[in-house]
């Protein structure tokens, strides 16, 4: 973890275009290399782990700002304002090395792309100062903003995009969060 927090990666990219099952694939692979991964998902629509009529959802529903549920598993914890990534990072993800953020393509923070083909113009949205690499088919041309970027990889070239995660973000100096 640095000094700020842990360090933070967006995995980016269009609707369906492989981003979870490569986070997962990332998260299993970084774990067996003693690497404290955390996730977190971004997404427009609104989510409550309540049912209607729940305890916390009464809760919610009585003006709560917040609601808990403490299980034997773990728990969850709900606030309801618009929040702001990096504060949620450094409060409540201290305890990871990494953490992974499905989306969140607007961020400031470092980023990388799947690019399929189905969709090569996705790219070109992100601001390509963020952009550390770029997942996608070999040979595949890029905009003209991202031809600064050096990692380029298959998506599916997930044991040597977790090295150098490892070798590169992680260790490096100034990345992340």
């Amino acid at each position: 973890m640095s000094k700020y927090g842990p360090k933070a990666l967006a995995i980016c990219g269009p609707k369906k275009s492989g981003k979870t099952s490569l986070i997962c694939q990332l998260v299993r692979y970084l774990r067996r290399r003693s690497v404290r991964v955390a996730v977190v998902k971004h997404t427009v629509h609104t989510h409550f782990l309540d049912t209607p009529g729940s305890d916390t959802d009464r809760y919610r529903m009585a003006g709560a700002l917040a609601t808990g549920l403490v299980m034997p598993q773990g728990y969850a914890h709900f606030r309801y304002f618009e929040p702001q990534l990096e504060p949620i990072l450094h409060r409540h993800f201290e305890f990871a090395d990494l953490v992974l953020l499905e989306g969140f393509g607007s961020s400031p923070l470092p980023k990388l792309i799947l690019r399929p083909s189905w969709d090569p113009d996705y790219a070109a949205s992100v601001d390509p100062a963020t952009v550390l690499g770029i997942l996608d088919e070999p040979g595949a041309d890029l905009p003209s903003s991202l031809r600064h970027v050096t990692l380029r990889l298959a998506p599916d070239n997930v044991e040597a995009l977790a090295d150098w995660l490892m070798t590169h973000f992680l260790e490096a100096p100034g990345t992340g969060a």
